[in-house]
């Protein structure tokens, strides 16, 4: 659930947005999620109110972009080589709440990727 306040330009993203913690995957479809991020941000909100962490703005949202991305960059290296450095951190990521989580984060996107194509349960 996101609420957007087009005459104050906020947006109330709820978890669908977080400020620098990484997000959590385990449920989530992260190519979907990366399309819900795109629409938000077509919005145009000035002020973004995450579900996690501090009151951000427009930069907010291409910050957790960038994680999803690197998230399924990552997932995508693990599948071709178990043995990549896929599960080191990014050094953009290490000072974000819950970096610890990076290898198990991308392990959950990497087995669903694994099972099911993610994307392929659109709504």
């Amino acid at each position: 659930l996101a609420i957007h306040l087009p005459d104050d330009r906020t947006l109330l993203a709820g978890d669908v947005v977080v400020n620098h913690t990484l997000p959590a995957v385990r449920d989530g479809d992260v190519v979907q999620w990366l399309g819900v991020l795109a629409r938000l941000r077509a919005l145009g909100a000035a002020t973004l109110v995450p579900g996690h962490g501090e009151v951000g703005d427009a930069a907010t949202l291409d910050d957790m972009v960038d994680c999803l991305e690197a998230l399924l960059a990552g997932a995508g290296a693990l599948a071709a080589d178990p043995e990549a450095p896929a599960l080191a951190i990014p050094e953009r990521f290490r000072a974000w709440g819950g970096a610890q989580r990076w290898p198990e984060l991308v392990g959950l996107v990497a087995s669903r990727k694994a099972s099911a194509p993610l994307g392929a349960s659109a709504r």
